[in-house]
């Protein structure tokens, strides 16, 4: 897995206008594969609110 990218989670503003929730795109092969969003705690460090998977992980291939 690598990471794919950091974007803001707008949606994440109707838990308040101070909440600050970033979405973590994860995936390998250039193809994303879940996104984690994390919600910023006041003492600065981020906790796991949601992951998502962006395709169905059964169809993800093991060798």
């Amino acid at each position: 897995m690598r990471h794919m990218g950091i974007s803001d989670n707008s949606a994440g503003r109707q838990y308040g206008s101070q909440a600050v929730i970033k979405d973590m795109a994860l995936g390998f092969d250039g193809k994303k594969v879940m996104t984690v969003s994390c919600l910023k705690k006041p003492d600065g460090t981020f906790g796991v609110t949601l992951i998502r998977w962006e395709i169905n992980p059964k169809s993800l291939n093991q060798e």
